[in-house]
């Protein structure tokens, strides 16, 4: 139980690596990349658009402008400062070869942790910056130095939270707390559509996002178990047309672990295509297929959504069925998740959260322009992310996965070790997403 309260009161820091003196005035270290970090710090503060569009330009890598725009980063740019006001970095969490982790407070005295991602093929300059939301007190502090609390306490605790957050419109959705099979908290918060104030349920359909990316790899993992592909084969084995030069050089394993420097589908093929003809995973393999390796397999981690469609493609190959199939009789129905799926976006499916996000609107008051993000999905989403769940399903694979019901358990301590049954309760917020582990509360990309 303290874990989970923890974990959402106290989000686990990563470790303080300090390899060299910090910038005068702040903790950033005085190297290149803390100096670049200084420079994002003052644009972002100095609350004049010009100011972070020549930061952008100067700093931000060409292969990273190449995938998103100037005028998209802007957008972030006046959502963040719009949300935030400004950022004054408190403390440096983590540095490396390749990113700085600092936490900051915002100017309505809210703490998050902010990394700056560089990019290793044009040196101290930035592939991007993404932001954790660490709490409203501090939260950034070792998950051993929370006291203790009974289950009572925890609770309360939790309750007290959302309600904080729900009632400053920070949180719109809903949330379970379980303590083994026992549930103690299941609410929702918010509204499901703003259009008819239609309120969020406990059991309202919400878009899972990159969670799906669980579902593919337990899909391969089953599949491995059944013989039917092995993890170190090349994906020309189960993919023959797929262009060669890659598909001879990169594994299954690596699409996995995203180390094989497959491309993004998200991007400018991905803006000028018509979304709503994304309705079958071979629609999304065209949008990456024809981008050179962003680096040699197996020399890096570097988050791919493009994998994992491509491991979609595998599952169908393999099994022979499409893998929306696949996943829904092999892993949803099995375990009762009877309101999971990918959903196609035709207003049909009900009890089903519509996505919002905010846009700038001339004249309305600071934050209140919430529009429907509906023109900006796809028709269905991929095995990468985009299908729904509710709090209830997930419960119940997470459940599953705790007890080993649907692997081996020498499937699991072989190539899966960080399924096994003690760590299976925290997959849902693991999920390899850039080493967020049990931290993510809100995650934004904001530059």
């Amino acid at each position: 139980m303290k874990r989970f309260a923890s974990a959402l009161l106290a989000p686990l820091a990563l470790g303080i690596a300090l390899l060299g003196a910090s910038a005068p005035g702040t903790p950033l270290p005085d190297t290149p990349l803390g100096r670049r970090a200084h420079a994002y710090f003052e644009a972002f503060n100095s609350g004049r658009e010009e100011a972070m569009r020549a930061f952008i330009v100067a700093n931000v890598s060409a292969r990273s402008l190449a995938e998103r725009s100037l005028e998209a980063r802007l957008e972030a740019y006046r959502q963040m400062r719009e949300e935030h006001g400004t950022l004054t970095p408190t403390r440096l969490l983590d540095q490396g070869a390749d990113q700085i982790q600092v936490e900051v407070r915002t100017q309505i005295d809210h703490t998050l942790d902010l990394t700056l991602l560089f990019d290793p093929e044009e040196p101290h300059t930035l592939l991007g910056v993404r932001l954790l939301d660490a709490g409203p007190d501090g939260a950034a502090a070792d998950t051993d130095a929370v006291p203790s609390m009974s289950e009572e306490q925890a609770v309360a605790a939790w309750r007290a939270r959302l309600d904080s957050l729900a009632r400053a419109n920070r949180f719109s959705g809903a949330a379970l707390l379980a303590n083994g099979d026992r549930v103690l908290v299941r609410a929702a918060y918010g509204e499901a559509a703003r259009q008819g104030h239609v309120p969020n349920r406990a059991d309202t359909k919400f878009n899972l996002g990159s969670i799906n990316k669980l579902f593919t790899k337990l899909a391969i993992a089953q599949l491995a178990e059944q013989g039917k592909l092995r993890l170190d084969d090349t994906i020309d084995h189960y993919l023959p047309d797929y262009p060669k030069a890659v598909a001879s050089r990169v594994t299954v394993r690596q699409l996995l672990d995203h180390r094989g420097g497959i491309g993004d589908i998200f991007g400018p093929a991905y803006d000028r295509t018509d979304r709503s003809k994304l309705r079958q995973v071979s629609d999304w393999v065209p949008l990456f297929r024809d981008t050179p390796l962003a680096f040699e397999p197996g020399a890096r981690e570097e988050y791919s959504n493009g994998g994992y469609v491509l491991l979609g493609a595998i599952v169908e190959r393999v099994s022979g069925e499409h893998y929306y199939d696949y996943v829904r009789r092999a892993i949803y129905a099995p375990l009762g998740m009877k309101d999971t799926d990918h959903f196609a976006s035709d207003g049909r499916t009900p009890n089903l959260a519509a996505g919002y996000t905010r846009e700038r609107v001339p004249g309305a008051a600071p934050g209140s322009g919430w529009i429907d993000n509906a023109a900006t999905r796809p028709w269905r989403g991929s095995p990468a992310g985009g299908g729904y769940s509710t709090l209830d399903d997930l419960l119940r694979f997470v459940q599953a996965m705790r007890s080993g019901k649907l692997l081996k358990p020498e499937t699991l301590q072989r190539d899966f070790p960080e399924w096994q049954p003690g760590k299976a309760g925290e997959l849902l917020v693991h999920e390899r997403e850039q080493r967020i582990e049990r931290r993510a509360i809100a995650t934004l990309d904001c530059l």
